[in-house]
């Protein structure tokens, strides 16, 4: 075999090792992202542990909700809300929390229904004028309204 032959399958060599290597990288890189559960997805089943073993404080539920919406899960949040109003009906932060989910979703009607519990309930009493919560459900409704094109009302 000539020289030049052999110094030529040397090189081929050398580049399918390298090749290679690079692949087993990447591969390995891939699959070991995939099994780390994230901090978020951590955070969220130590929430439904909690709710879980005592699914009657609803405060667990609501920062369950909170983190369903951090993490782009509507409908879970949505259900937590739902749960929360069940034991307290007028409960400001699932009433809220609720109203945006629905406004997010363009359920204006629920949406409205929503924010306006909260306003009914809140307004004219004692530190309404200070009321983040009051707040909110007037900037949602007025946001909600404007998304239908009712700017006069939303104003």
């Amino acid at each position: 075999m000539r020289e030049q032959t052999i110094d030529r399958l040397i090189r081929l060599g050398l580049r399918a090792l390298a090749v290679g290597i690079v692949a087993a990288g990447v591969i390995y890189f891939i699959q070991s992202r995939d099994k780390t559960p994230t901090l978020v997805s951590r955070q969220i089943a130590a929430a439904e542990d909690a709710v879980r073993q005592a699914p009657e404080q609803t405060g667990l539920r609501l920062r369950l909700a909170d983190m369903y919406r951090a993490a782009k899960r509507p409908d879970d949040a949505l259900e937590q809300y739902d749960a929360v109003l069940k034991v307290e009906a007028n409960q400001g932060t699932a009433l809220l929390g609720r109203g945006e989910v629905l406004a997010e979703r363009e359920e204006f009607k629920e949406a409205k229904k929503s924010f306006g519990k909260i306003i009914g309930a809140t307004k004219g009493k004692q530190f309404a004028g200070v009321n983040p919560t009051l707040e909110a459900a007037y900037y949602g409704l007025a946001s909600v309204l404007l998304k239908e094109g009712k700017a006069k009302s939303a104003a």
